[in-house]
Parts: structure tokens; sequence; C-alpha cells
């Protein structure tokens, strides 16, 4: 072998090992928890170890595809209560579990209000604060309405991913005092 290409061979390794060095070094401390999170497989175990059973009422709120509720059902065979303002995809989760009565799908949001408003559709980043090419109108519901109005008393579990919307929603429960409820 050429010395000049093994040469540039061994200094281009160097500098690969270089740039993932200071990436390490570098790091933001929100870049190194999911680095952890990764090498544990939270989204395969944390994500779904709970204490939850049969009669465990679970909340999803924002279920896109209702992959999270999914995993969650076929462990703890829990009452899921699963919502998606976003047509297309309420559509695809009441066909998955369409034969599954303890699966209940909402084609709307829960919100700190109740409101008609425009989404921008990008699959798993849907939000009503960013301007997307599509957009459709979605029902909001103000989660504390929806609570008295099901009677629901208790929230096992609740997962938020509402792109953006998740404090406002924090927010209303800590303000209606049903967040001890959860």
């Amino acid at each position: 072998m050429d010395i000049s290409k093994f040469l540039a061979k061994i200094i281009s390794k160097i500098v690969k090992l270089c740039i993932k060095i200071s990436k390490i070094i570098y790091q933001k401390s929100q870049e190194k928890r999911v680095v952890q999170w990764f090498e544990i497989k939270g989204d395969e175990t944390l994500r779904l170890d709970y204490n939850l059973d049969k009669n465990s009422i679970v909340f999803d709120i924002g279920g896109y595809k209702g992959q999270w509720s999914s995993e969650i059902f076929s462990k703890y065979c829990s009452v899921m209560h699963i919502f998606e303002p976003v047509k297309e995809f309420a559509d695809k989760i009441e066909k998955r579990f369409a034969k599954n009565n303890k699966i209940f799908i909402y084609k709307f949001g829960l919100s700190n209000r109740t409101e008609r408003t425009k989404i921008s559709v990008m699959e798993n980043s849907s939000s009503i604060f960013k301007k997307g090419k599509k957009q459709t109108e979605i029902q909001l519901i103000e989660m504390a309405d929806f609570l008295r109005e099901k009677n629901i008393k208790q929230v096992d579990l609740m997962k938020i991913n509402i792109e953006g919307s998740e404090y406002d929603l924090l927010e209303h429960l800590i303000e209606t005092g049903f967040i001890k409820n959860i």
C-alpha cells in the first residue's frame, strides 16, 4: 500500500474519532439524557413499565397511530381512551381497535378550552403551532368538561403528546384540581 494512502486513511479515522469525541464532550444535558434513554432501551422498558391492571383507566392524548396504546393494552389489558383530533389518524386507530370493547377512540383532542382550530398535518409532528402545506380543522374539548360528562373520577396513567400544547393542558389540570386524580 502506498504510504500516502495509508496516512490518509489513518488521518480520516482520527478525524472521525475526534468528531465523535467532540459530540460527546459538547452535548447539551438534554442530549445526554436522550443517549442514556436509548442505551437502556427506554422506549421498550420505562415507557411501558407501570403498576396497571385490567381495571386501570389509561388516557392516550395525541394517539397518532395508536402504537403506545396498543403496547400498554397488550401488557395490562387496561381500559384505554385514545384522543386523536386528526380525522385520518383517528380513523386508522378506530379501524385498528374496532373489535376491542375496552378501547375507546375519540376524534377530538383534549385541551384547556373547547374550540375548533386548524392543525398542520405533518405525520407525528402535526401541530396547531406550525404552518404546513396540509391543514385541516379539528375539534378540541376542554378536558374538565369531558371528565365531568363521562363521570371519570380517576385516570391511572396519562400519556400526553400534543405537539406544543402539553403545558396548557397540564396547567388546566392543575387549575381544575383534577391533577390529583391522575
